[in-house]
């Protein structure tokens, strides 16, 4: 088969798969599975794909079982190697997908992806606790000078744990008026 024959084929094969490779059941026979892999066989004679005398048979106990074991084999290399060296060609990204496997290299990459993104989160967290530490030391020091605050609002409510001195900052519900505990004001 060409490849265009052979993607054509998997296409198939990843369309039926649900049947193809579910365990047999009340629903799923024999009967069922064999039906699935007769329609990929027209499906293939219908396209004027060349396959020989190859019946249904052939095709999932040969042309199916060959380019399985073919990627399985890249694919293992790809994961026991670990550099990205190993490259997937159309036909295998389409096996993997049969088999519900992800190519390792973009696993990989997602992996990256993912520890990129939950640092850029810290990093924003960050942030805004120094923001907020920032808009702390402003207050204490409205305290220290004038014995109250003076700034017009408190834009979110600090955990006790993040004060520095005896002084609690609280927002009055309504009227966003923010005044210091103990400072005399």
């Amino acid at each position: 088969m060409t490849d265009t024959g052979i993607t054509v084929f998997l296409k198939a094969v990843q369309r039926e798969k649900s049947e193809l490779f579910a365990s047999l059941s009340n629903t799923i026979t024999a009967k069922t599975k064999e039906a699935a892999w007769m329609r990929i066989r027209e499906e293939l004679v219908a396209g004027c794909y060349p396959l020989g005398k190859k019946g249904w048979k052939d095709l999932r106990d040969q042309t199916w079982a060959y380019y399985k074991r073919a990627t399985l084999k890249k694919y293992n290399k790809s994961k026991k190697l670990g550099d990205g060296s190993v490259r997937f060609s159309e036909i295998d990204e389409l096996v993997l997908a049969i088999l519900g496997r992800e190519n390792p290299a973009v696993a990989r990459k997602r992996r990256f992806d993912a520890v990129d993104n939950e640092r850029e989160t810290l990093e924003k967290i960050g942030l805004k606790l120094s923001n907020h530490q920032a808009y702390l030391n402003i207050l204490e020091k409205e305290v220290q000078l004038f014995g109250r605050t003076i700034t017009p609002y408190f834009p979110f409510k600090v955990p006790s744990e993040w004060s520095r001195s005896s002084r609690t900052y609280f927002v009055h519900s309504g009227s966003h008026d923010c005044r210091s505990s103990g400072s005399g004001a």
